[in-house]
């Protein structure tokens, strides 16, 4: 049986998606144990071990006696197939991380192995939901079983529908999965059917053991743009009854990577650390700083709490009650001022509101900061931050005073013009951190 195809549907430029949290292959190098002989054991323990791995890990821990071969529909893949170990690899174009991994009977997931069917697939790995997909093109219909091992999504495909003669393929649970194909399953259909899924991840959200399905898609007329990877984020329950759809908060959503990733299009995660796991996405409508995207659920449905301009973004207990506010920068640093703004907001119920007390004391610790950095080491850039500061917290005094007292301005930097450009960016910041 072919293996299945991985389609791009014209969105070539998402090639460079890849698997994220990849292993530090340098630091492995002195502490390897499979490094070219058979000691490596084909099992989900040390598969999980190896899948964020590019393709110099995989040929220094399973060692050079592999054979390049053609995989995929019409050979259209070059994999790197280990046969002592039964598995082939196809890695990435952009940085060679492992796209996925075709197995044979070799390999052992937990007692399950290609080329069983699913009963007896689900003997070995529990009961879950047999899934309608297709391979190679969607006129194919195939069945398939989807597990989440470890870090590892494992699939066991069968073109028949008991699964019988199935062949199994192994992802990294969190890399990008753009099949490409028309979402045909089960609560993903028809009205969807002029949308290509390009991303789709099984997180519990809620933390009461049971996964939540979270995938983007693209409208195909949308699929030219250059940075817009997707246009609409989709939330099922575990029983694939849609619980969240962006489109109802978000006209146009320009989802793109996470800001300074190339290969992240979702991060899920309890930062907040209020015991239920939010989903951060980007988009890249706004011209300066990219709109952050939270969505969480509360009290009993998925809300968007934010959706607005935010880089850098963290959280921190800035007024002592206990919880943690959400901090970023939300614009870049200007011709006046020589540093970004950055704000505090703070959980009212399903939203992040800004708030001005919170700001005040992050800039309050800026200026303190920024004092000792200009004190051990006065540069023009300390100079520039600690103006900043006290621009945002009115400090017109003491912004003057380390201006008429600077020895470090250049020979053709007035202390006058600089006393101007304080001034006007003592009015603009101040004025800002007001209107909070």
């Amino acid at each position: 049986m072919s293996s299945r195809l991985i389609v791009m549907m014209g969105l070539s430029f998402l090639t460079i998606f890849a698997g994220c949290g990849s292993k530090d292959i340098s630091s492995k190098r002195a502490t390897s144990v499979y490094s070219g002989v058979l000691n490596f054991k084909p099992d989900i323990e040390n598969i999980s071990d190896i899948i964020g791995m590019n393709k110099d890990g995989v040929i220094y821990e399973l060692g050079s006696d592999y054979e390049i071969v053609q995989t995929g529909a019409e050979g259209a893949y070059e994999g790197y197939n280990f046969k002592a170990y039964g598995m082939t690899f196809v890695f990435e174009d952009a940085d060679d991380k492992i796209a996925w991994i075709e197995c044979d009977g070799t390999v052992d997931i937990k007692g399950a192995k290609a080329g069983m069917n699913f009963a007896q697939v689900q003997e070995k790995l529990g009961k879950t939901k047999i899934n309608d997909t297709w391979y190679e093109t969607p006129e194919n219909k195939a069945y398939e079983l989807v597990y989440v091992i470890k870090n590892c999504r494992v699939e066991f495909v069968s073109s028949k529908e008991d699964g019988s003669d199935s062949w199994l393929t192994v992802y990294k649970k969190d890399r990008f999965k753009g099949d490409g194909q028309y979402a045909n399953d089960t609560g993903y259909s028809k009205e969807n059917a002029e949308r290509v899924k390009v991303y789709e991840v099984i997180e519990d959200l809620d933390m009461d053991g049971k996964g939540e399905r979270i995938v983007s898609d693209l409208e195909k007329g949308k699929t030219g743009d250059s940075q817009r990877v997707y246009s609409r984020i989709l939330v099922f329950d575990g029983h694939n009854k849609p619980v969240f759809n962006s489109e109802e908060f978000i006209d146009d959503l320009y989802g793109c990577f996470l800001e300074g990733s190339k290969t992240d299009l979702v991060r899920v995660s309890d930062l907040d650390g209020n015991g239920v796991k939010e989903i951060y996405f980007s988009d890249c409508s706004s011209s300066e700083v990219q709109n952050l995207g939270i969505v969480e659920k509360y009290e009993g449905n998925y809300r968007l709490l934010f959706f607005q301009p935010l880089a850098d973004y963290n959280y921190k207990d800035f007024n002592g009650d206990g919880m943690l506010e959400l901090y970023g920068r939300t614009r870049n640093a200007q011709f006046l001022c020589w540093s970004g703004r950055d704000t505090v907001y703070c959980r009212s119920k399903d939203r992040f509101v800004p708030s001005y007390s919170c700001t005040r004391r992050l800039w309050e610790e800026r200026c303190r900061d920024s004092k000792k950095a200009f004190e051990n080491r006065p540069d023009m850039d300390t100079f520039g931050e600690l103006l900043t500061g006290y621009a945002v917290m009115g400090y017109k005094d003491k912004g003057l005073e380390i201006i008429n007292n600077s020895r470090i301005l250049g020979r053709y930097e007035s202390k006058e013009d600089w006393t101007v450009r304080f001034e006007e960016c003592l009015k603009a910041e101040n004025a800002w951190l007001n209107s909070l």
